[in-house]
């Protein structure tokens, strides 16, 4: 088990709070595993989010190009409508093993929208414990109960 503190932050509605972001690294690998690609950033850890949201330019950062064999991955809830395309990642979430991700990479920034790990299928591999109220959350992988 890990344990996280909520982060002081300007949500994307323009309201300032704390949210739960978690420090993920994402690595993208080439057909025989290399890793070819690592990115470190804080990640929304979401249990309202239907999938797991990648932003355009965290994408293009990780050397993903726009409609280049990714099949497409339709967006639902609040941000219905926006094109994205679905790609597979590793990420290693705090401290850890990397677990293989799928992820909506969307057409918006992450000015616009934020990383996110979501119902699928970041919390199909792992039990998250919200206590904002007490300012943290516990993050557990899911074989470890």
């Amino acid at each position: 088990m890990s344990r996280f503190h909520y982060t002081s932050s300007q949500g994307f509605a323009g309201v300032p709070g704390y949210l739960p972001f978690v420090p993920t690294t994402l690595l993208r690998t080439n057909n025989f595993q290399r890793i070819t690609h690592r990115l470190t950033l804080p990640a929304l850890v979401d249990s309202g989010a239907t999938v797991n949201v990648l932003p355009y330019d965290i994408g293009i950062r990780l050397g993903f190009t726009w409609d280049r064999d990714c099949p497409d991955t339709p967006f639902v809830g609040m941000i219905y409508g926006v094109p994205a395309l679905g790609v597979t990642l590793f990420a290693k979430v705090g401290q850890f093993a990397p677990v293989r991700f799928t992820f909506g990479w969307s057409q918006k920034s992450s000015t616009e929208l934020p990383f996110i790990l979501g119902q699928t299928n970041f919390f199909d591999e792992f039990y998250v414990d919200f206590r904002k109220p007490k300012g943290f959350f516990d993050i557990l992988k899911s074989g470890e109960v």
